[in-house]
């Protein structure tokens, strides 16, 4: 964790966040439904955690540390899986931070903060966690597969920018293979907004349940070939 924060960047990473936040605030409409997404935090939060995780882990290999770490031990799950789980860590910090700035702005603004909105926002922050680690984990496989970080994060922001379009036109396009089609990964992206907006069943044509399950089992298949390509790559 030290060598994590060590890196400056995940220090970095939050203050961007805050920056593209209050950028939300200034130019948004600043009404209830910029309160609930939390001035876009969930969006800028998949960003920044792509690139971190996709840096975090190239560093090992760049700056050899990941020798000294096979050195001490061999069991290269452990290390793989800690790696995951400073990330996790990190994800939650991100949202714990978006979330406070959202309360705060709102105490400052004199809104009135409902039982409602809070609900709604916490569905909000639950959602960009699970996806959080969906992220995480195919993030760690890319960069175990590619080795290149920048590829990761173009794969990244690709994926957070056009990935529900794309799952949209597959859906469009094979409408008949739709029951088949809506369980595909780029369709998970919409776990951030349907939890605390029911409207986005119609994207999606999964239930919160449905798409919850699919989020984590993807984000359980990442971590498995994730695992087995970070073994086999050669330090």
């Amino acid at each position: 964790m030290k060598k994590f924060w060590y890196q400056k960047k995940p220090l970095w990473g939050v203050l961007i966040l805050f920056i593209l936040m209050y950028y939300s605030l200034i130019t948004g409409h600043h009404n209830e439904r910029d309160v609930i997404q939390l001035f876009g935090a969930g969006q800028w939060t998949l960003i920044i955690l792509v690139t971190i995780s996709s840096a975090f882990m190239s560093m090992e290999y760049r700056d050899n540390t990941i020798v000294t770490m096979l050195y001490k031990s061999s069991n290269r799950f452990n290390i793989y899986f800690s790696k995951i789980i400073v990330l996790v860590l990190y994800s939650v910090l991100l949202s714990f931070c978006g979330a406070m700035f959202t309360i705060l702005e709102v105490a400052f603004s004199q809104q009135l903060l409902t039982v409602n909105v809070l609900r709604t926002l916490l569905f909000n922050v639950f959602g960009t966690f699970l996806y959080s680690i969906f992220i995480v984990t195919l993030s760690l496989l890319l960069i175990s597969l590619v080795k290149i970080d920048a590829i990761v994060i173009v794969a990244g922001l690709m994926l957070g920018f056009l990935g529900a379009t794309f799952s949209n036109i597959l859906m469009s396009l094979f409408h008949n293979w739709s029951e088949l089609i809506r369980w595909n990964p780029l369709n998970m992206i919409y776990i951030v907004n349907q939890l605390s907006d029911s409207k986005y069943f119609k994207y999606t044509s999964l239930t919160n349940v449905e798409l919850v399950l699919g989020t984590v089992s993807y984000a359980m298949i990442f971590l498995i070939i994730g695992y087995w390509a970070f073994k086999k790559r050669r330090v």
